[in-house]
């Protein structure tokens, strides 16, 4: 968003959630929780939107959705998921694709700052749609 001039009405974000514990591949992986990328983008949304201006941004339930929620809380959105689908995964091809992810999967749930679910014999995650909408003050113009 470094390069939006003025303020805009919309911004549609489709950022790296990936929560990983290592410090590599950083334009695919989003830090310990997945939210690197997300709360960088609320805040820097905060002062391109106009006065009800809308951000839009991709999420799951493997990233720290109460961070984002309180992120957008935090600088002036109100906000809601939209939308979500589910995305079922194996260990074995999470772990194929990136070593030790599913573990780590497992110890943000541990820890409460993620969620995998279960139906039958598979496992999954959502996919989340998260619509930020600005709140300002009422005499600000638009």
């Amino acid at each position: 968003l470094t390069d939006v001039r003025g303020k805009v009405d919309v911004i549609i974000a489709n950022l790296p959630q990936i929560p990983y514990f290592k410090k590599e591949k950083p334009l695919i992986y989003a830090g310990w929780d997945g939210t690197k990328y997300l709360c960088r983008a609320i805040k820097q949304a905060a002062s391109r939107l106009k006065r009800g201006g809308r951000i839009y941004l991709n999420g799951a339930s493997i990233t720290n959705q109460g961070k984002i929620i309180r992120e957008f809380s935090k600088y002036g959105f109100r906000a809601k998921v939209i939308a979500k689908s589910k995305c079922y995964f194996t260990k074995e091809l999470v772990n194929k694709k990136h070593p030790l992810l599913f573990e780590h999967f497992m110890k943000l749930q541990s820890e409460g700052t993620a969620k995998v679910y279960k139906d039958k014999n598979r496992v999954y995650y959502y996919l989340f749609i998260y619509n930020g909408t600005k709140r300002g003050k009422k005499n600000e113009r638009r």
